[in-house]
């Protein structure tokens, strides 16, 4: 937990220079049980790939579930060497 107040926080995220705003924003967050898991993060990220510019043709059921999938590969490569990885 943080040693800043609930109205501190408040007050950075509105008046705070950017850092000040986003450390305000991520300590909210984690006040707030908001925290995405790492699986989310690495299908945000995927999915955002996706929509700028994937050239596959998938519905937004179909494209959650493909960024799902990445997500998941990602972070079972994350466990491997670089020679596991190479292969």
């Amino acid at each position: 937990m943080s040693a800043f107040s609930d109205t501190a926080l408040a007050d950075l995220a509105v008046r705070g220079s950017t850092n000040e705003r986003l450390l305000a924003k991520e300590l909210i967050e984690v006040r707030l049980g908001l925290q995405t898991s790492l699986r989310d993060h690495f299908a945000g990220l995927a999915m955002q790939g996706h929509c700028a510019d994937s050239g596959l043709e998938l519905d937004i059921v179909q494209g959650a579930k493909l960024a799902y999938r990445i997500a998941d590969a990602m972070l079972a490569a994350r466990g491997m060497t670089s020679e596991e990885l190479s292969q």
